[in-house]
């Protein structure tokens, strides 16, 4: 399975090499965000990205702000 796949299928988002300012490590970037995507979806973990810290946290959420 190529780098990405899993991530993009769990609906996060990944670097294109061919378009986007990273185009060292895009794949090392791609890779990690397929581990996150497993470890998400096998745990029942929800991840946040947000500028501002969480009013609200529940059991389960990785909050990064």
């Amino acid at each position: 399975m190529a780098a990405g796949d899993d991530a993009t299928a769990a609906g996060y988002p990944v670097v294109d090499p061919s378009t986007d300012l990273v185009k060292d490590g895009a794949d090392a970037i791609n890779t990690v965000m397929d581990q996150v995507a497993k470890v998400t979806n096998d745990q029942a973990i929800t991840i946040f990205v947000q500028s501002a810290q969480p009013t609200a946290q529940h059991t389960g959420d990785l909050w990064f702000w």
